[in-house]
C-alpha cells in the first residue's frame, strides 16, 4: 500500500496537471471554467497553496510570483466600504461583493505563512502581514452585520479569538464539517476543538468509513458518494 505522503504528492501533481489548461501563460493566473472569462481570487489562492505544497524550487517561485500578483487586488481605498477586502473575481476590482470572502482568504494566507514562512522572503512576508492586518480590520468592522457561514465563523474565531461568537443553528454537512476539523489542526489550542471533533465522530460510521449525518450537501459521483475532506481527515485520524 502506498504511503500517505506518496498519495498526497500524487494528488497535488494531478491537481496541478488538471488546472494547467485553464492557466494564463503570461500572468500564471487560473481562469474559471470555459469560456475562461473570469478569474476567481479564492481559487487562485488555493492554486498558490498547491504550488507551495509541491515543494519544488520552480513551483515555489511560481507560487510566490502568483501570490504577489493576487495581493495587489486588495482594496486599499480608505474611503470605500470594502476597504481591506478582496473581489470575488479580479475583473470586479475594486468592488468586493462577498463580505465573508475575507475570512477565507485570511485563513489560507495564515496557513501559507505557517507552513512556508521560511521560503517566502522578507518582502512577500511583509505584504502578507499587511494584507491580513487590513483583512482583520475589515472583518472586525463587519462582524456584527454579516451573516457568516459556519466555516467562515470558525476561521474568524481561530484568527481573531477576541471576537464573540454569533449564535446560530448549524446543521452540519460533510463538506463544512471537513473544512472545520481540518482547520483546527493548525490551531491545537482552540478551546472548542474537542467539542467539534466529538460532533464529527458522531456523524461518522466506523464500519463503512463514511459520513452518516443529515443528508445535507451530499453529492454523487456515479453510484458512489463524492469523497469529502471529512472522509479524508477522519480516515487518517480515527482509529478503526
Amino acid at each position: 500500500m502506498e504511503s500517505f505522503d506518496l498519495l498526497h504528492r500524487k494528488w497535488i501533481e494531478r491537481a496541478l496537471e488538471l488546472l494547467q489548461p485553464a492557466r494564463s501563460r503570461t500572468s500564471l493566473l487560473l481562469y474559471k471554467e470555459p469560456p475562461f472569462l473570469g478569474v476567481s481570487l479564492e481559487e487562485n489562492v488555493f492554486l498558490v497553496l498547491l504550488l507551495f505544497r509541491k515543494k519544488q524550487k520552480e513551483t515555489m517561485i511560481e507560487g510566490k510570483k502568483l501570490l504577489s500578483q493576487l495581493l495587489a487586488f486588495q482594496n486599499k481605498d480608505t474611503r470605500a466600504r470594502d476597504f481591506g477586502s478582496f473581489p470575488v473575481d479580479i475583473t470586479e476590482f475594486p468592488q468586493c461583493n462577498d463580505r465573508t470572502l475575507g475570512a477565507r482568504l485570511a485563513f489560507f494566507l495564515e496557513i501559507i505563512v505557517k507552513d512556508f514562512g521560511l521560503v517566502l522572503g522578507k518582502e512577500l512576508s511583509e505584504k502578507i502581514a499587511e494584507a491580513n492586518q487590513l483583512l482583520f480590520s475589515y472583518i472586525k468592522r463587519n462582524w456584527e452585520e454579516v451573516s457568516w457561514g459556519e466555516v467562515e465563523r470558525l476561521y474568524v474565531e481561530l484568527l481573531l479569538p477576541e471576537l464573540e461568537r454569533k449564535s446560530c443553528n448549524f446543521l452540519p454537512d460533510p463538506s463544512s464539517l471537513g473544512k472545520m476539523v481540518a482547520a483546527t489542526d493548525y490551531f491545537p489550542d482552540y478551546p472548542l476543538k474537542k467539542k467539534l471533533l466529538e460532533q464529527a465522530v458522531l456523524f461518522w460510521d466506523e464500519k463503512s468509513h463514511k459520513y452518516c449525518g443529515p443528508a445535507c450537501g451530499l453529492y454523487q459521483q456515479g453510484v458512489q458518494p463524492v469523497c469529502t475532506l471529512l472522509d479524508c481527515w477522519m480516515g487518517l485520524h480515527v482509529k478503526h
